[in-house]
C-alpha cells in the first residue's frame, strides 16, 4: 500500500474503505449490546 499522506493526496476510494469499516464495526458493536 502506498503512502498516501506522503504524495499529498488521499483517493476518494481509501476515505471510503474506510468508512465501511468504520460502519461494520459499529454495526457489529451496537448488535452485541
Amino acid at each position: 500500500m502506498r503512502d498516501y499522506l506522503a504524495a499529498g493526496e488521499i483517493p476518494f476510494t481509501v476515505i471510503r474503505d474506510i468508512l465501511l469499516q468504520i460502519s461494520v464495526y459499529l454495526s457489529g458493536f451496537v448488535s452485541c449490546l
